[in-house]
């Protein structure tokens, strides 16, 4: 039996001990299994994150200036940047960073004292995960300068992990290269994670309103080179919903199982050493910094970011802001990166990005299309003549105020299809390379419709088209039509009655908006065919516009 002045040698020897464990002015502590500080650890780690801040630090060759191309500089960025934690709480075999900063949605986040035990991140709402490296040796962590590190955890390597406000970043120290060039975070799902949704290369955890509450950022590696490599993120274990669309009030896809496994995958073409670098965070804030950038308010009332500089590389991704959940979404990445580029959302609710500065520092003139409801983007004409950047765009009242009208995307973005048959031709368009093809020339059965929700100028302007059917039917079983309706479908005008010709060639129709000007319409253009085999009707439409 400890006698009392025993008992309370002990006792002091605890709190000074868990003191010495959260503290600002103490670094570094280290912690076993059971809880204990040990000094010779803690140097293990100082050495470890300095030998790693030292080793990784990405360097890219860029030109020096967008009007000079030729002349290269090298810019150099941190891995391994300046905590906000500025102490750690202990709470059994967990610890809990304390972070300076003040995030839009703080995060419950408990980093385990050994690396072969799992991580915990929770958001306010109660949406939580559990991720746990596979591959690590099970080692105790020290916190040095407000990181958490197990030296030696890693195959001959470290493993380091970095808590914020709102969530935490891995930092994988791979002196080798792994088995199938990835990794593998085994993630157990809480009760109220309701989907899995993998978009424009971000993760995210839904609740069961489809509101993201927890993402994971796109990853990347760098060597020790300073090269900096995009790497991708996968699933396996559980449904994952795929779609670009924003995700909020869409029915979510079940997990179908508690338990997953997240990959991070890259080209065979790293070397290494390297370290991978994952973080994973609640949704208050981008899943990726960035600066540089263009924000654009949608018809819908969410926000579309693009672009910009990260703290490491010119962005892949783009983002949307739901104001009514105060939570971003990833969405489809556009072809090329881009920063210092403008955003113009046309009248039909498409978003237009052009020019601006690569990736490697050159003038773009590329130009892509979004589509707010798909989410999807597609390529359209360049600037080729002038590329540019720093530049402003403003959209024409006497603009075209269609979007993909002569359909040259080559695809019906900018259009909602439905009915039998919709799709784009090559034959014979009325200009360009590309019309819309409104059924087949074969049989098809029932309507075949494109159309598209605009806003008529204040100015009213006019409507212009043109067509071309193929009809050796009657006008009583096939035909095309052209109206414009409400939004909720009430026609407003009939533009072009039902008419069946055998074949038209190209017929221009041109409809007045006077009626209408500054209102929200829906252009629908539908040719029918009563799927009889020997008189098949389609009709191609072409050069659509507001003017």
């Amino acid at each position: 039996m400890h006698s009392s002045s025993t008992r309370a040698a002990v006792g002091l020897l605890g709190v000074l001990t868990a003191l010495a464990s959260v503290l600002p002015g103490c670094s570094t502590a280290r912690f076993d299994s059971t809880g204990q500080s040990s000094a010779a650890v803690s140097s293990q780690a100082q050495t470890a994150l300095a030998d790693l801040r030292a080793r990784f630090v990405i360097k890219t060759q860029e030109s020096k200036s967008p009007i000079d191309d030729q002349t290269k500089v090298t810019i150099t960025r941190p891995v391994f940047v300046t905590s906000t934690v500025d102490r750690f709480d202990s709470e059994s075999t967990m610890l809990l960073p304390h972070s300076t900063d003040k995030p839009n949605k703080p995060a419950t986040i408990k980093l385990a004292t050994t690396s072969g035990n799992a991580s915990h991140l929770e958001d306010s709402a109660g949406v939580a995960v559990d991720l746990k490296l596979e591959g690590l040796t099970d080692l105790a962590g020290a916190t040095v300068d407000g990181y958490l590190v197990y030296p030696g955890a890693m195959a001959g390597g470290h493993y380091a992990v970095r808590g914020s406000g709102e969530g935490l970043e891995d930092y994988v120290d791979l002196e080798v290269a792994p088995g199938g060039d990835e990794i593998i975070y085994d993630v157990a799902l809480g009760s109220k994670v309701a989907g899995l949704r993998l978009a424009g290369n971000a993760l995210e955890f839904l609740d069961t309103t489809g509101t993201p509450r927890l993402h994971v950022a796109p990853p990347f590696l760098v060597e020790s080179t300073g090269k900096r490599w995009d790497a991708k993120l996968s699933v396996t274990g559980c449904k994952v919903d795929m779609s670009s669309s924003p995700p909020w009030g869409r029915t979510t896809t079940a997990p179908g199982a508690a338990t997953c496994k997240v990959h991070i995958g890259w080209s065979s073409s790293v070397s290494f050493p390297a370290v991978v670098d994952p973080s994973w965070a609640t949704t208050g804030s981008m899943v990726e910094s960035r600066a540089d950038h263009t924000g654009t308010l949608l018809n819908n009332g969410k926000t579309l970011v693009v672009g910009g500089l990260n703290a490491s590389s010119t962005c892949a991704g783009a983002e949307l802001w739901d104001p009514a959940t105060g939570t971003w979404a990833s969405t489809g990445s556009p072809a090329t990166k881009r920063r210092f580029h403008t955003a113009t959302l046309l009248s039909s609710g498409i978003v237009l990005i052009a020019g601006g500065i690569g990736s490697t520092g050159v003038l773009l003139g590329s130009a892509e299309l979004y589509d707010p409801s798909s989410g999807a983007w597609t390529t359209t004409g360049s600037l080729a003549d002038f590329p540019n950047a720093y530049a402003t765009a403003h959209l024409l009242s006497n603009g075209n105020g269609i979007a993909n009208g002569g359909f040259e995307t080559g695809t019906l973005t900018g259009w909602t299809a439905s009915g039998a048959s919709t799709s784009v031709t090559t034959t014979t368009p009325h200009s360009g390379t590309y019309a819309a093809m409104l059924g087949l020339t074969t049989a098809t059965n029932g309507d075949s419709t494109v159309k598209q929700t605009i806003t008529v100028p204040s100015t009213g302007g006019t409507l212009s088209l043109w067509y071309s059917i193929t009809c050796p039917d009657t006008v009583q079983y096939d035909w095309f039509t052209a109206s414009l309706q409400t939004p909720l479908g009430a026609t407003l005008a009939t533009v072009v009655a039902k008419t069946c010709v055998g074949s038209s060639g190209w017929v221009h129709v041109t409809y007045g908006l006077g009626s209408y000007t500054s209102q929200t319409i829906v252009v629908v253009l539908t040719s029918h065919d009563d799927n009889y085999g020997p008189d098949p009707t389609y009709t191609l439409v072409d050069d659509v516009s507001v003017q």
